[in-house]
């Protein structure tokens, strides 16, 4: 084999193995050591209400679907939900930002997320809605439910 040619193939397999080097150095640099956390499920998950009620914080940071009875409307754009035929059970504060109408005592179909923690600025800044704190002093911490839909029809179906 002619010198020129052993020359080209040494220079082409040094600069093969350069840009080797170099891109697996680049690719590495773009990683970090942690791994990626799973996305949360945004699927909406139907609980039934005796699930749901007998361990809220199982549900916190689902997206769910929960059919119960209103139990006192504060404003337009916030009322609780209290599960149907029990007593005793803490009513669940449900928070929309496009507003309700719904009245106390009919069942609704509420789809949104549950979370935990309720702060009277906070939500109502993440809501961008200006509330009344005195109204919601008693949901401070409690778990709340962010609706994306209410279906104040639910109890003209039946379901």
């Amino acid at each position: 084999m002619p010198a020129t040619v052993q020359r080209r193939r040494t220079r082409r397999t040094g600069a093969l193995l350069c840009a080797l080097v170099i891109g697996s150095a680049g690719l590495a640099a773009c990683g970090d050591d942690e791994p990626a956390a799973p996305e949360p499920s945004r699927e909406v998950e139907k609980v039934r209400g005796d699930d749901f009620w007998a361990d809220v914080d199982r549900w916190s940071g689902e997206k769910i679907r929960l059919t119960a009875k209103v139990h006192e409307v504060v404003n337009d754009s916030a009322f609780t939900v209290a599960p149907t035929g029990q007593d005793g059970t803490d009513p669940l504060p449900v928070v929309s930002a496009a507003g309700t109408e719904v009245s106390e005592g009919e069942t609704v179909q509420v789809t949104g997320v549950l979370r935990d923690g309720f702060r009277v600025v906070d939500v109502a800044d993440d809501l961008g809605l200006d509330w009344d704190d005195d109204l919601f002093a008693d949901w401070e911490d409690e778990h709340y439910l962010t609706a994306s839909a209410v279906d104040p029809k639910v109890g003209d179906r039946g379901s």
